[in-house]
């Protein structure tokens, strides 16, 4: 067995896209002989960013190898260490996808009231909606004419997306035909006592009230 030591200019061993721009570059100039040639990728050492990295591009077979992770013997000092293959074969873990499918229509029931559809585009809005609320923090903005349930759609996705930690403050809705001339400046962000005539209380402000959470105006299209 021969080792070979390839230095890689990365400047920040925590920067994501350094390592993986950098971890990739490597693999696409990677020659070798799949005859006489193996490859094993170490992932026990480095920073999680690299472990990661390297999983992923093992994963896509940039690496066309296997992952190695090592590990020392308990209980017994200066033994020698053991040598475990990460199994990459995803198509085996029917039970892991099974659990994710059935969380996606766990939530999408959620969404929906527990109210069943038939209808395939809503059930497709819904879907889309339950990708976007478990993945990210952005924003989602609901239109939609009046009475169309758009308040009571937006509390759904917000218990959804506190539920996977997406988001920590409060849910606040406002009826935005009340945010008029400059009372609407201190509702949203809110006053100190005297700041004008009839400010006999501080205010915290709408949109400090939800820092974390969301602020749900009522808009109708």
């Amino acid at each position: 067995m021969e080792v070979r030591l390839h230095a890689l200019a990365i400047e920040d061993p925590w920067n994501f896209e350094e390592v993986y721009g950098a971890l990739h570059d490597f693999s696409r100039a990677l020659t070798l002989d799949r005859k006489t040639e193996r490859i094993f990728v170490h992932v026990t050492t480095g920073t999680h960013v690299m472990q990661i990295c390297m999983f992923l591009l093992t994963e896509a077979r940039y690496f066309p190898g296997k992952l190695l992770q090592t590990s020392p013997v308990r209980g017994r000092d200066g033994a020698a260490g053991q040598i475990h293959t990460v199994d990459l074969d995803l198509s085996r873990y029917d039970a892991i996808a099974k659990r994710f499918a059935a969380e996606a229509r766990e939530a999408t029931s959620f969404l929906k009231s527990g109210i069943e559809t038939r209808s395939p585009a809503f059930n497709a809005l819904i879907d889309e909606i339950e990708r976007v609320a478990v993945r990210s923090r952005e924003p989602i903005l609901l239109e939609g004419p009046k009475g169309a349930g758009k308040s009571q759609l937006a509390g759904r996705i917000y218990e959804l997306k506190r539920e996977r930690s997406r988001l920590e403050g409060r849910f606040v809705e406002v009826n935005r035909a009340t945010l008029r001339g400059d009372a609407a400046m201190s509702a949203l962000f809110g006053h100190v006592r005297g700041a004008f005539t009839g400010a006999e209380q501080a205010r915290e402000g709408l949109l400090r009230s939800a820092d974390g959470g969301d602020v749900v105006p009522g808009r109708d299209r």
